[in-house]
């Protein structure tokens, strides 16, 4: 997927997940079309822990029909110095493989309180490449202005759960444990 873009959320539950979507730039659009036609009347984003079980089977249904490329990347924060450690221990493997893919873009779940250091995380990656800056834009959207969010944010959720939700989403996720 040389050239495409990475979407990017995070759970909390249990060990550190950094989950990320990978589209190819030319398969973005018709995504968002087919995620937003998920949307019930007045809902703004699909949010999984929101969500009837019934729903969160048919959102995950409709991801998978799309064949997904998604990674999980795992961190225990508890021996990673925290969770804002393993957060930046996820967040610079997923830059340098947006580096070593060639993406145009990183899209990151909105989080106020994480921004700086995402940006001090993703800039050191591409200096320890030798590269003066990422050469791909990123930047963090709130989850209602892009769909292609609720991507890893349906897969994180799933993968978090573990049990039957795991095993949905297992044949199109890799992970990678830190």
């Amino acid at each position: 997927m040389a050239g495409g873009h990475i979407y990017v959320d995070e759970s909390t539950q249990g060990k550190y997940l950094l989950i990320c979507s990978f589209v190819a730039s030319a398969n973005a659009n018709d995504l968002r079309k087919t995620l937003r036609g998920l949307l019930l009347k007045g809902q703004r984003s699909i949010h999984m822990k929101a969500e009837k079980p019934h729903r969160k089977c048919q959102i995950l249904d409709v991801i998978a029909a799309t064949s997904p490329e998604v990674v999980v990347y795992i961190a225990d924060g508890r021996r990673s110095g925290g969770q804002h450690a393993a957060r930046a221990a996820c967040l610079a493997e997923v830059a340098r493989e947006a580096m070593g893919r060639a993406a145009q873009r990183l899209v990151l779940d909105r989080n106020e309180s994480t921004q700086r250091h995402d940006q001090r995380t993703i800039a050191h990656a591409a200096r320890d490449l030798g590269l003066p800056k990422p050469p791909f834009d990123y930047y963090h959207q709130p989850r209602h202005e892009e769909p292609l969010l609720w991507v890893p944010d349906a897969v994180g959720w799933a993968w978090a759960k573990g049990g039957t939700w795991r095993a949905r989403v297992s044949p199109f996720v890799r992970s990678i444990e830190l």
